[in-house]
């Protein structure tokens, strides 16, 4: 499959992999974020790819994993948040380690180059839509999914520097 084809059908299939995503009872971000991770992956084998019926399989089959990767972290994460203890009950050590969390995160916040920052604030604390991302950072939508997955990407790889 040429580079055109592949963009010919990137806008449809996209907007199934989300109507998939959110079947699975992914938010939004999620589903945008299962969305733009299949479409990196069709993307990277698309010359092995035979026309539309077998990328929508792929896409399909690509998206579901996925999502439910996606749930399986969700379950994980939700569990150890509910067995945390109510913060006012927290010892004097407990509470300096999350202040010196929050400003070790903050300070890798403010080392993202500045519009990988304002996609990320924009998309996390505003919950802003891609295309209103796009238009307030003056970039192009599909510039802004690469853009926020790099500053994901950024901030993990330092959480696992860290750890």
């Amino acid at each position: 499959m040429v580079q055109k084809e592949f963009e010919d059908m990137a806008a449809d299939l996209r907007r199934r992999i989300v109507t998939l995503a959110r079947g699975f009872r992914l938010d939004s971000d999620s589903a945008e974020d299962v969305a733009q991770d299949t479409m990196l992956k069709l993307w990277t084998i698309r010359e092995k790819i035979d026309g539309k019926p077998s990328a929508a399989a792929m896409a399909t089959t690509i998206a579901r994993h996925l999502s439910i990767d996606m749930l399986r972290r969700n379950k994980t994460i939700a569990l150890d948040m509910t067995a945390a203890p109510d913060s006012s009950y927290r010892q004097p050590d407990s509470l300096l380690q999350t202040a010196e969390d929050d400003r070790w995160l903050k300070s890798q916040l403010d080392k993202l180059p500045t519009k990988e920052h304002a996609v990320l604030h924009l998309r996390q604390v505003e919950h802003k839509t891609t295309e209103e991302i796009a238009a307030i950072v003056g970039v192009s939508a599909v510039s802004v999914p690469t853009m926020l997955a790099r500053a994901r990407k950024k901030l993990f790889d330092e959480i696992k520097r860290r750890r």
